[in-house]
């Protein structure tokens, strides 16, 4: 008999711009891929320029650095070490299934400090939100939101650049990419920094 298939599906989009005017983008992402599990990273540094993006790298650091941790432990291991920095608002998505348990449904996770949006269209309904704070400055808590997730969920995360004037229960199916790309294309505000990731299970 044959092993069940035990890896994430997964199909990924990115988009990423600087605000007008500047060469350096404040916002940066990460994206993990293992075998069991994909974390996408997403921060926005205060402000524009090069401080907002060491701010930004230095949580992508921070999670590279405690990956396996769970997500309320990383944030505020991202929080002391942005202290020295302007300060960020960031989120992790996590998606995983337990390599024990392989018929177990695939689960998402989600932590957001500041203005991290997470936008879904999937069968059990979700509305993860980002708490108020910001990373290196002021942080009350964090929460972990997690929610089921089956084939064809689609999930979007994105820096407050793109605007939430859209309903991705409405985005189709075309792929992951293409609509990172248009999102940024469509709703990125210019006179920020921008950043869309895009999942489609």
């Amino acid at each position: 008999m044959s092993q069940p298939e035990r890896k994430v599906p997964r199909e990924l989009g990115s988009a990423q711009r600087p605000a007008e005017g500047e060469t350096v983008c404040g916002d940066a992402f990460l994206i993990l891929e293992e075998e069991e599990r994909v974390t996408l990273a997403l921060a926005d540094g205060l402000g524009h320029g090069t401080e907002a993006a060491k701010a930004a790298q230095v949580f992508l650091e921070e999670v590279r650095r405690h990956a396996a941790l769970p997500l309320e432990q990383i944030m505020q291991e991202a929080h002391q070490a942005l202290r020295p920095t302007r300060g960020a608002a960031a989120a992790i998505l996590r998606i995983d299934r337990d390599p024990r348990a392989p018929r177990k449904p695939l689960e998402a996770q989600f932590a957001g400090v500041g203005n991290i949006a997470l936008a879904t269209a999937t069968q059990t309904p979700a509305a993860p939100i980002s708490l108020a704070g910001t990373l290196g400055a002021r942080l009350r808590r964090v929460t972990t939101f997690r929610f089921p997730l089956a084939l064809g969920d689609l999930l979007v995360l994105h820096s407050d650049g793109i605007r939430s004037h859209f309903d991705a229960r409405e985005l189709g199916q075309r792929s992951a990419q293409a609509l990172a790309e248009e999102l940024l294309r469509r709703y990125g505000r210019l006179e920020d920094d921008a950043t869309c990731l895009v999942v489609r299970v």
